[in-house]
């Protein structure tokens, strides 16, 4: 119902663009392409409901997409319309408008941060376990790390999309509208099977979701970016939703993982194929591959370290 009612404010602000301010047909075109993605990044959240990080989080996705400094800018334009067009529409509401104090410099110098890996260990390590929200909690974290989705794909998480044998978790309908999976490590799976069997103690059995609130509602971004930010002060670093998945993609590097296998996961388009030839895209052929390359790299961890006892 969210989304009918946040397109039923998109269509009213076109029409006027169309119909009042007289826009040209393209600037109209380009400005409901904008939004369109808008909404689709904001899921059920209600538009009227949003706030100034709500907004700067799409705006770093798009960037972490490659989208040029032009190219978002246009974006920035076009939410600020909107943003003027809702205040004038919902003045009598006090709505305030978070769409005026977006900053691109701002945007750019955040975008670049990751934390070590060491670190989120320690994010995740120090969560409590003693009620069913801080099992969810931490389940929460372990799983926008290891999986690095967006945070909108995280709290979008199904049942249905767990395949906890395998470790993988199934992407429908993500940017793009396109499906893909990415991989639950064993830190993740254990969490998520805590919290599995608190669920329905958390009144989850009504819900399709995987990560539920009060009453069986779906986490909102919100929720995990207010968790995500509570677990890094803990441990003394600053971090959100998208530091975790940037960090997971960088870590990712560092164990050597191809980077054609990581724009997959990070559901990127057109991914690169470093290695001279594209390797299976299976999901159980990659994750198969990517635990061969865990073992890799612990035996390397092994050999070096009995070297230097040896020597």
């Amino acid at each position: 119902m969210t989304r009918e009612k946040n397109e039923a404010l998109v269509k009213r602000f076109l029409d006027e663009c169309r119909l009042v301010r007289n826009l040209s047909p393209n600037t109209v075109t380009s400005y409901e392409s904008r939004l369109g993605r808008f909404l689709d990044f904001l899921r059920d959240v209600p538009v009227t409901d949003l706030n100034r990080r709500d907004v700067q989080d799409f705006l770093m996705e798009l960037r972490e997409e490659g989208l040029t400094a032009s190219s978002l800018q246009s974006y920035i334009t076009c939410l600020r319309s909107f943003g003027s067009w809702l205040e004038g529409d919902l003045w009598d509401e006090g709505w305030r408008n978070v769409f005026r104090t977006i900053d691109y410099p701002k945007l750019r110098e955040q975008s670049v941060k990751t934390i070590p890996a060491d670190k989120v260990d320690q994010m995740i390590d120090h969560m409590p376990r003693r009620t069913p929200t801080q099992y969810r909690n931490r389940a929460l974290v372990a799983v926008a790390y290891s999986t690095a989705l967006r945070a909108s794909e995280v709290v979008g998480l199904n049942l249905k999309d767990l395949d906890l044998d395998n470790g993988l978790v199934y992407v429908e309908n993500g940017k793009g509208g396109k499906d893909r999976f990415s991989l639950l490590d064993r830190r993740a799976r254990h969490t998520l099977r805590e919290w599995l069997d608190k669920r329905s103690l958390y009144g989850g059995s009504e819900s399709e979701a995987v990560f539920v609130g009060r009453g069986s509602d779906r986490l909102t971004r919100q929720a995990l970016g207010n968790v995500v930010r509570r677990a890094a002060k803990r441990v003394g670093v600053k971090a959100t939703p998208h530091t975790l998945r940037r960090s997971r993609a960088t870590h990712w590097r560092d164990m050597n993982v191809p980077l054609w296998m990581i724009q997959k996961l990070l559901g990127h388009a057109n991914p690169t194929v470093t290695d001279g030839h594209y390797l299976a895209t299976n999901p159980l052929q990659i994750a198969n591959l990517f635990k061969e390359l865990m073992e890799e790299q612990t035996n390397d961890t092994a050999r070096e370290s009995g070297s230097g006892v040896a020597g």
